[in-house]
């Protein structure tokens, strides 16, 4: 499974055994892939699942890695949201020069003052830190920290929208 993957790849960045295998590979079609995981899940929630991302929308980088990071962050999103939508978007920044990432959903979101808990642990995923009122900041966000950090050279930003979703 995917969320064994990322376990193990957890486990080789622990152990300064981690490597990316970048290849250029077309962004839509891997999300089309983690998409088949969710759309049922969505489904029996009554949930929307939409994503918006360019068909022609390509990026050289670990296509499997960040399958893996999609996988981790759509789960998150689909398992706490009640109702509404989840909606996952890709595009490319040119002032970044970047594919950006970002999943936006009806949620139960975060509190904003749990925002600076999250942040630092975006700097530092083996901080002993834990938020007041995240529902899930365990092993996977930082396991998904660690992996996005890993592939994207080491670039990580987080926007949280207080109770309105992540």
């Amino acid at each position: 499974s995917i969320f064994v993957q990322n376990l193990m790849d957890y486990a080789r960045i622990i152990n300064s055994n981690f490597t990316v295998h970048a290849r250029l590979f077309n962004v839509h079609e891997m999300i089309q892939e983690a998409l088949e995981v969710f759309e049922l899940r969505a489904k029996c929630k009554d949930i929307a699942l939409k994503v918006t991302c360019d068909r022609s929308l390509s990026l050289v980088n670990d296509r499997e890695k960040l399958l893996g990071l999609v996988y981790t962050f759509l789960d998150n999103s689909v398992k706490f949201t009640k109702k509404g939508s989840v909606h996952l978007k890709v595009e490319y920044s040119p002032q970044l020069k970047a594919c950006v990432f970002a999943i936006v959903d009806t949620g139960i979101g975060i509190d904003q003052k749990d925002f600076g808990h999250l942040s630092e642990i975006v700097k530092n995923p083996w901080l002993q830190d834990k938020t007041n009122s995240a529902a899930g900041l365990g092993i996977g966000f930082r396991m998904a920290v660690m992996l996005l950090k890993a592939v994207n050279k080491g670039q990580v930003s987080l926007e949280v929208s207080s109770k309105i979703g992540s």
